[in-house]
């Protein structure tokens, strides 16, 4: 056989090959482009991982503190009571749900008011309830000069001596007694109410600002220490994933097919 059939043997199986190649361009194109894609996806979360852990961590210490940035929260209001009774015998009831602004449970002591000189003063003393049995502080408002509140309450919170240039005749006659605010929650009683826009947004914006100043450490540790490039990352990906031409395909199996056959013609 002569080196010429060899040849055209060589060219046949070339043309048959490249012929299969044409045939499933499109399967190996899209195989290449999966790839391509999927490693330029994780070139790109490499990338964001750090920017992404961090906004993570703020957006957790947000939603912590029951803050969800874009999301109007639903907030549950509890029902709120509080009375405030005194040894004189008044009464006031106040009652809503929400928080009150003073949350606290206090028993106020205050002595008879006094004159000296030009002003007038009284003492006051206030001990704060943090466990307290109503019914006791009940009984002690009946009849307080039965009871010493230190013994009961421990020792003030506070111990002031009030002032004051000018006080009712009716203040004056009034003799020292205690006042007791109490304060409860019903758990099982309350509404829930959405988060208003404009709350939420200052919430979001609040955590946008948070998080761009925590990213600066991400990205000052990116600049001074990682060798990491994006951008030369995916021209390698790229140029190691460069998709079939099947107009390149046709081309040469045109070209071949014409050596081919005049190869071939020739030998005839």
């Amino acid at each position: 056989m002569s080196s010429n059939k060899y040849f055209l043997m060589g060219l046949k199986k070339d043309i048959n090959k490249l012929e299969r190649e044409l045939k499933s361009v499109e399967f190996v194109n899209a195989k290449i482009r999966f790839f391509r894609n999927l490693k330029i996806g994780l070139c790109f979360s490499r990338l964001l991982a750090p920017y992404i852990i961090t906004a993570g961590c703020t957006f957790g210490i947000f939603n912590f503190f029951g803050v969800t940035p874009f999301v109007k929260d639903v907030n549950k209001q509890k029902y709120e009571v509080r009375k405030e009774i005194d040894s004189l015998g008044d009464i006031n009831v106040y009652s809503q749900y929400g928080h009150f602004d003073d949350q606290t449970s206090s028993i106020v002591e205050y002595s008879k008011w006094k004159k000296n000189g030009d002003f007038y003063y009284r003492e006051v003393k206030t001990y704060d309830l943090k466990n307290y049995n109503e019914e006791t502080v009940m009984e002690m408002l009946d009849n307080p000069s039965n009871y010493s509140l230190e013994d009961l309450f421990g020792r003030p919170s506070s111990d002031i001596m009030e002032k004051k240039n000018n006080v009712s005749s009716e203040e004056l006659e009034k003799p020292g007694y205690v006042k007791a605010s109490l304060c409860s929650i019903d758990n099982e009683n309350y509404i829930l109410i959405e988060e208003t826009s404009s709350t939420n947004s200052v919430s979001t914006l609040g955590w946008i600002l948070l998080t761009l100043f925590v990213e600066v450490a991400p990205l000052s540790y990116r600049i001074d220490h990682s060798n990491f490039d994006f951008g030369r990352s995916v021209r390698r990906i790229k140029a190691t994933h460069e998709e079939v031409d099947p107009v390149e395909l046709v081309r040469k199996i045109k070209v071949k097919k014409a050596t081919y056959d005049r190869l071939a013609n020739g030998d005839e």
